[in-house]
């Protein structure tokens, strides 16, 4: 039998500041992150166009991982991969909002933002120490 797999990667920038919550009475963390990706055209009259999608991003991680928080800074390119969910709900005015979700299984932060310290390129996969 085939095994199909449900595997997403965007390359964009992060929105916000990562932030990390801890899971009660678990070791378990989630670090949560937007990126943005843009895309460009023009259309057949020659008028350029931009549609901006955001991908609000999951990580979840070890007690001893949490410091992967500092990488998902806002502005910095990243590199992620996982597998994408479209979550769905009616709002107070019963209208159906939606949300892309990615639930990161690797990432690699490309390029950092001006004001962050050089470094060298970083990237994680799950089963590194997680």
């Amino acid at each position: 039998m085939n095994q199909l797999i449900d595997q997403t990667t965007i390359v964009g920038f992060v929105g916000k500041d990562a932030t990390c919550k801890s899971m009660n009475n678990t070791s378990s963390h989630l670090i949560q992150f937007p990126v943005a990706i843009s895309q460009t055209w023009k259309d057949s009259s020659g008028q350029d166009h931009e549609q901006t999608k955001w991908y609000s991003c999951t990580l979840w991680v070890s007690e001893k991982n949490t410091n992967l928080k500092n990488y998902f800074l806002k502005g910095n390119l990243v590199m992620v991969q996982g597998e994408s969910v479209c979550n769905a709900w009616l709002n107070k005015d019963g209208e159906l909002q939606s949300q892309l979700e990615l639930r990161v299984s690797e990432w690699k932060v490309l390029k950092k933002t001006q004001t962050q310290k050089p470094a060298q390129s970083l990237s994680w996969e799950l089963g590194d120490g997680c």
